[in-house]
């Protein structure tokens, strides 16, 4: 009776009673939802993967490129070592058989003598024929001789040059492959290059900055007391290095590491006071202004 009253059908009523929430429900259901998105991110990691790899095929590159050099340098020493070998042995054997010839020729000479004297002696007169031994060529020899000599000597010298050149090679593909280290991040591997370079070449001319970056590799592992002993090295020895400055601020970071803030402060004023306008000065009062800063607290 309802039913016809508002006059509906029986069963409209309920469909749409179940059918409004159903849709509400549904709707929602598919209403987007904020997702956690990566996309900033996303580049700098991928640009960032590129850059160690690209790292890591220039490391591989610079190793290959330098056993290579190593490799060419020793076969060049080994062939001019030969070289050198081969025209003493000449030297030395021509000498003998100038020597032998000598020996020949006073032997020959004795004989003549000997032979002349023999017929003086005897009744007949008669005129001993002179014999002329066949002539070999001393001046020829001898010039051939002093030849063979002069070119041993350049050779010498070539090989002396070539020497040094390659130690000087040498030392720069050491710094290289030890500062590459350093950049990467291989501080342990850094150390031990660096110092390789050292103890092969005392007195090179790459020293002064192998000490520096020998310091800024102990300072990244956090060893205070070797940075502070590479950096005051380079400090008391080589007051000409383009390092000489920075040295004294990296001197001061790891005074200030270890606690010792009094030396750091010292180390910075130095440098203040001996070179004021140049950048290492600059640095130096930023930190020695940060260094009282926390004093006063």
């Amino acid at each position: 009776m309802l039913h016809r009253f508002l006059g509906q059908q029986p069963s409209g009523f309920p469909m749409v009673v179940f059918f409004v929430p159903f849709v509400c429900l549904s709707l929602s259901a598919c209403a987007p939802k904020e997702k956690v998105s990566w996309s900033d991110d996303k580049d700098l990691i991928l640009q960032s993967l590129d850059n160690i790899s690209q790292s890591q095929k220039l490391s591989q590159s610079n190793i290959s490129l330098l056993n290579q050099r190593m490799l060419k340098l020793e076969r060049t020493v080994f062939k001019q070592e030969s070289t050198v070998a081969s025209l003493e042995a000449t030297l030395k054997q021509q000498k003998m058989k100038q020597i032998q010839w000598q020996m020949v020729q006073e032997q020959k000479k004795n004989k003549n003598k000997h032979d002349l004297a023999s017929k003086k002696t005897s009744a007949s007169i008669k005129k001993v024929p002179v014999v002329v031994s066949p002539s070999i060529p001393t001046i020829s020899l001898a010039k051939k001789l002093k030849k063979i000599e002069k070119d041993i000597q350049k050779v010498s010298e070539v090989a002396t040059r070539d020497g040094v050149m390659s130690k000087k090679t040498k030392e720069k593909d050491l710094y290289t492959a030890a500062y590459l280290s350093l950049k990467s991040g291989r501080y342990d591997e850094a150390i031990l290059s660096f110092t390789d370079l050292l103890q092969q070449f005392p007195k090179g001319e790459l020293v002064d900055q192998a000490y520096y970056w020998l310091g800024e590799s102990f300072l990244s592992k956090g060893n205070m007391d070797q940075a502070i002993k590479s950096f005051s090295t380079l400090i008391q020895t080589y007051p000409k290095s383009a390092k000489y400055q920075p040295s004294f601020i990296k001197l001061a970071m790891a005074y200030k590491e270890k606690g010792r803030i009094g030396d750091a402060k010292a180390v910075l004023q130095r440098v203040i006071d001996e070179y004021p306008d140049s950048r290492s000065a600059d640095h130096a009062r930023i930190q020695l202004a940060s260094l009282n800063h926390t004093d006063q607290q």
